[in-house]
């Protein structure tokens, strides 16, 4: 859990506080991968791994801009890794085990929204100007498309593939 600077780790039986740790910057939305990393990003630019039993930094890795969204996880051959979107234009692929920058990529705008992740390990985002990107595991671009405007809700994909926008 996330409250302003603050990372928290609750008691899901009685809501006692298990451990937190301050940041020093606002936090966006967390994630925990398959692997037990919790991921989160912040306002100052900083992606940072922290171990989940004790609240301990694992590492950090630096963006050029505030985060938002929760990041996105896969497995790609035996390697975790994390997709995070920042507004620095980017969408970063982040090993969970180091924190190492495997890829970007540049898009045309901010990234504020969560990134997905489909069944054939391609990575879906939409930037605040409304374009949707499908990346492969890669880093490479498959296809951009433009909306009629702003995607304000979260990227959905169904049990076929298909991915849904509002």
């Amino acid at each position: 859990v996330t409250s302003g600077t603050r990372l928290y780790r609750l008691n899901p039986a009685t809501g006692a506080d298990a451990w937190n740790i301050n940041l020093g910057s606002t936090l966006g939305a967390s994630g925990v991968s398959p692997n037990n990393v919790i991921v989160v990003g912040s306002d100052s630019g900083v992606v940072y791994g922290v171990n989940p039993l004790n609240g301990g930094i694992l590492w950090t890795r630096a963006t050029l801009a505030r985060i938002y969204g929760a990041p996105a996880f896969d497995n790609i051959g035996g390697v975790e890794v994390a997709y995070v979107t920042s507004e620095d234009h980017r969408l970063y692929c982040i090993r969970t085990s180091d924190g190492v920058r495997l890829w970007s990529i540049l898009g045309s705008t901010s990234f504020r929204q969560a990134p997905i992740v489909g069944s054939d390990h391609s990575i879906y985002c939409t930037n605040t100007n409304g374009v949707v990107y499908k990346v492969n595991s890669s880093g490479a671009i498959i296809w951009q498309l433009q909306l009629g405007g702003r995607a304000r809700g979260a990227l959905t994909l169904g049990a076929d593939g298909t991915l849904y926008i509002a």
